[in-house]
């Protein structure tokens, strides 16, 4: 019974199956068989069984399913579980369990399981036993649909190619061909441009600029802007432009399904949405094989199949015939293992024909290697067993009447053997036979088509040639610009030819090696304002003017270094003066000169050591030396050591003091009524010691009015601290006081500033004057006497000031060009215009007959100057001897008179009724009103002319 239980097997598959001349489809066998050897008739099945009958047949056992043995015996019983047996009519084929015509069914097209398949926009058709395909309303340009409409590869026709355009991607529109530019180009004259830069089309398409001038950010100019370099014309940024990257002419080249891109002068590519940049190239992750689902990650092909890339996973799609069974691509039709569907196994003595199992090939098949093929079209027996047929990239092989070919994918061509596409191949570019030739110093291309070239890096296509736009004399710049005899290229520029050892620069020949203007290179200039140059052997030299020297060690900025005054390299670099002779002069360490403040009672004035001696009046403790005895000679400020200058100026008896510390740091002592010790602590008391302004670490020069005190900050601003009255401390507001500095809104350039009795004012580093607070008499200069400036308010015709110092009821201010100018209140002449008029100067005037001012000083009712050389002038109220010249008390100068003695001032303060000046010398001389010793001469009586302080600490 062994051929039963094969049989068994076989049946429980559904299969035919053939036993002693009898046919019996979709039964099963069982040991219910009837007897098969007695011929004798087998009795009527049960219907719900499908017992049969056939005459001559041997008796079988009742509705079990007796089987005739005979070819003769008719089937007596019937049920709808009872398979017919399957006969194909003629021209039909039997393909499993159906009966197709493989002459036109794309399913089984010339064979069985053989489906047709027809590219994007097709519709399979068999005819004949052959696939093919029609494309209804779209073109059938070779294997492929195309619509002629949008498709640049066939625009209007098959094999109509747009060709690519250099930073653009070429493009079809209803039959014709133009281009899509990439960002920041637009389509001019057939070419993708920059509007921005293209000199022939600047702005808008074919606007050309005229010869000499250039396109700068899409307008004709006569030279490109500052960051932009020219190039043919053209003002570019090389750091991001992608036509001049890096340098003029260095063109990057756009890839399919992107833009070219340049980025801190280096090319490099933008892609598309939905495109990724690859080394370069620009691939959709999502389908493209060879970088699915990320760089390089390439799907594999199997055997008689092809990799693809769907949803940035890889797949396999099986060859037409194939089928895909686990990772494989099988022939259902002759493999035994796969047999009419996967893993369906034949037994090992069976073969694989036409997907059915049988004992032997059937249908003209071969037996090849235990398979049953069609020699006459099996790729892998193609004439005769085992003689396969090579497999090409990107197609199939296939078999045709017993000889090899190949079936390539969509859009390839056939050329030898081997799958091209002809469209881009540049060795087949257009047809098999057209190999594209590279250009020089690049390498040949093929797109749409159509043969063409890229350029190497640094390079630009003109023509067929890739030529260097930097160098080329035959396209300097851009591609035809040539130069005229004689000339050479560089840097994109046509430019004399210079003779050996010599360069052109800017249309001169020079010898770089020895030229102080182009040292070692073009427009290197040999550079030192404070010496002479020369240039050897490319490189400058240099030597120095008395006063000058080199202390950087370079080169390139000659004698940087002033050694005559100053204090951090006086006479020699590195030569530090010490703090007892803090100044330079003439490359000498000498004492510093000192400067004064005056006030109602009492003066102050800074020492080369550091401190501050003060005198006069102390009824408040303003001398800050810890008490509230008056003193005629000067006495030490407590703990001052580091001092810069002093600032004292009232108007009462109830005054206080401040100096400023070379830290940056101020301090002030004395009566704080209105909060002006700037320390936070209020506005009761007197303190007779110094106290820290608070929040005040940067200030660079003070200045004490009545009541108010203000600072200039290193970076440009102004605080001031004290009584709010009149607005004088500028911020805006009128009522109480502020023991902190504020800060005046609206100034950032500030280089000095003045408190007077009721305003302030300040220089600007522009030359301009700025005033704020009482406009009483015209003293802030801006034309009114109305109402307070709460805010600063700019002074008329005053552009070039050097020095303002504001009085009690008038203001002055000493230009760069030594003349000075006044404004305010002019009782007792105290402008100093000569125009003896009383009454309110509400904008600046002359003061008469000084040419050669320095610094200026506005008191109560005089004003007094330094001049160049030395000399002091004063001008206005007399009585007191307040103007120092040994003259009359009476009455008034209109105009500067000459103080005497004094010759070597350096700096000058006018107080009440009394003013002194600091000599180069480091001494201190007063004169005018003399009460509470004031005068510093150890008397009590007024001076007509200027008298020595004595006792001054160093």
């Amino acid at each position: 019974m062994a051929w039963l239980e094969r049989h068994r097997k076989k049946l429980s598959r559904g299969r035919t199956v053939v036993v002693a001349g009898a046919v019996c489809f979709g039964c099963s066998l069982t040991n219910d068989l009837g007897d098969l050897s007695s011929g004798s008739a087998g009795a009527s099945g049960d219907a719900a069984t499908g017992g049969t009958a056939g005459a001559g047949g041997g008796a079988g056992s009742a509705g079990t399913g007796g089987v005739v043995d005979s070819g003769t015996g008719a089937a007596a019983g019937s049920d709808s579980g009872t398979d017919a047996p399957l006969v194909c009519e003629q021209g039909e084929t039997r393909c499993g369990d159906e009966c197709v015509t493989v002459a036109s069914d794309v399913g089984h097209c010339g064979g069985c399981n053989a489906a047709c398949t027809a590219p994007p926009g097709g519709t399979s058709v068999c005819v004949a036993g052959r696939c093919d395909f029609v494309c209804g309303s779209l073109l059938r340009c070779g294997e492929v649909c195309v619509d002629g409409d949008v498709d640049p590869t066939s625009c209007g026709g098959c094999g109509n190619v747009c060709t690519g355009v250099e930073f653009g991607d070429p493009e079809c529109t209803s039959g014709s061909c133009s281009a899509r530019c990439d960002a920041g180009f637009d389509f001019c004259d057939g070419r993708c441009v920059d509007l921005q830069g293209d000199p022939d089309h600047c702005g808008v398409c074919d606007n050309a600029c005229s010869t000499g001038r250039v396109c700068a950010l899409g307008m004709c100019a006569d030279s490109c802007p500052a960051g932009l370099v020219a190039c043919s014309g053209a003002c570019v940024d090389p750091s991001v432009s992608p036509l001049h990257c890096g340098g003029c002419g260095v063109r990057c080249t756009s890839p399919p399904n992107g833009a070219a891109a340049c980025v801190a002068g280096t090319c490099g590519v933008t892609c598309d949405t939905g495109f990724t940049d690859c080394a370069g190239a620009c691939v959709d992750e999502n389908v493209d094989p060879a970088h699915c689902g990320g760089c390089g990650n390439t799907c594999d092909p199997p055997a008689q199949g092809t990799a693809s890339c769907v949803g940035a996973e890889c797949t396999n799609t099986c060859n037409a015939g194939f089928a895909r069974c686990a990772d494989r691509c099988v022939n259902l039709n002759s493999n035994p293992s796969h047999c009419g569907g996967c893993d369906q196994a034949c037994d090992t003595t069976e073969l694989c024909s036409q997907a059915q199992c049988n004992a032997a090939c059937t249908g003209g098949l071969t037996a090849c290697s235990g398979f049953c093929v069609d020699t006459t079209s099996d790729p892998d027996h193609c004439g005769g067993c085992d003689v396969g047929c090579a497999q090409p990239t990107n197609g199939m092989a296939v078999c045709a009447t017993g000889t090899c070919g190949i079936a390539c994918n969509g859009g390839l061509t056939d050329c030898g053997g081997a799958c091209v596409d002809t469209a881009n191949d540049p060795s087949s570019c257009g047809s098999c036979t057209t190999v594209c030739s590279p250009p020089s110093n690049g390498t040949a291309t093929c797109t749409g088509g159509m043969c063409g070239g890229a350029c190497g890096p640094g390079f630009s296509l003109c023509g067929t040639d890739c030529v260097d736009l930097q160098t080329s004399v035959a396209h300097c710049g851009s591609c035809g610009m040539g130069c005229t005899g004689g000339e050479v290229c560089s840097n994109s520029q046509c430019t004399l030819a210079c003779g050996a050892g010599e360069q052109n620069c800017g249309g001169s020949c020079v010898d770089t090696q020895s030229d102080t203007s182009h040292c070692g290179a073009c427009g290197n200039p040999c550079t030192n304002p404070n010496g002479s140059t020369s240039c050897s052997g490319g490189a400058c030299l240099f030597s120095c003017s008395a006063g000058w020297a080199s202390c950087d060690a370079d080169a390139t900025n000659g004698c940087e270094q002033d050694v005559g005054s100053d204090p951090s390299h006086c006479g020699a670099c590195g030569n530090v003066c010490p703090p007892s002779a803090s100044e330079c002069r003439d490359g000498n360490c000498v004492p510093a000169p000192i400067t004064v403040s005056t006030a109602f009672f009492h003066t102050c004035a800074s020492r080369p050591s550091g401190a501050i001696a003060c005198w006069g009046r102390n009824l408040v403790g303003q001398l800050g030396n810890g008490t509230t005895t008056e003193s005629h000679v000067p006495v030490a400020v407590v703990g001052f050591t580091d001092s810069v200058q002093p600032a004292t100026k009232t108007y009462d008896a109830w005054a206080s003091s401040c100096g400023l510390h070379a830290s940056g740091q101020a301090s002030c002592w004395g009566h704080r009524e209105h909060g002006q010790l700037g320390d936070g602590s209020g506005n009761g008391g007197n303190t007779p010691t110094k106290k820290t302004v608070v929040n005040l670490a940067d200030a660079v020069q003070l200045s004490a009015g009545d009541d108010h005190v203000c600072a200039v900050r290193r970076t440009g601003s102004v605080a001031c601290w004290g009584d709010k009255g009149h607005g004088r401390l500028g911020n805006g507001t009128t009522s109480g006081y502020s023991d902190v500095p504020l800060t005046v809104p609206g100034i950032t350039s500030a280089i000095q500033v003045s408190a007077g009795d009721r305003h302030t004012c300040v220089v600007l580093a522009t030359g301009g004057v700025l005033g704020w607070g009482d406009r009483g008499r015209g003293r802030v200069g801006d034309g009114s006497t109305s109402s307070n400036a709460l805010v600063p308010v700019a002074v008329p015709g005053i552009a070039n000031a050097a020095q303002v110092s504001a009085g009690r009821e008038h203001t002055c201010v000493v230009l760069l060009d030594g003349t000075a100018r006044c404004w305010g209140n002019n009782d007792d002449d105290r402008i100093g215009d000569g125009s003896s008029t009383s009454g309110d100067q509400l904008t600046p005037a002359v003061v008469s007959g000084l040419t050669d001012a320095v610094q200026i000083a506005a008191g109560a009712q005089h004003t007094c100057a330094v001049r160049q050389g030395g000399g002091v002038v004063c001008w206005g109220r007399r009585s007191d001897g307040r103007v120092g010249n040994g003259g009359s008390t009476s009455g008034t100068s209109p105009t500067p008179v000459a103080v005497s003695i004094l010759t070597d001032a350096v700096s000058v303060d006018a107080g009440d009724r009394h003013t002194c000046a600091a000599t180069l010398g480091s001494a201190v001389f007063c004169w005018g009103h003399g009460t509470d010793g004031k005068l510093g001469d150890g008397a009590t009586s007024s001076r007509t002319e200027p008298v020595q302080v004595v006792m001054l600490p160093p």
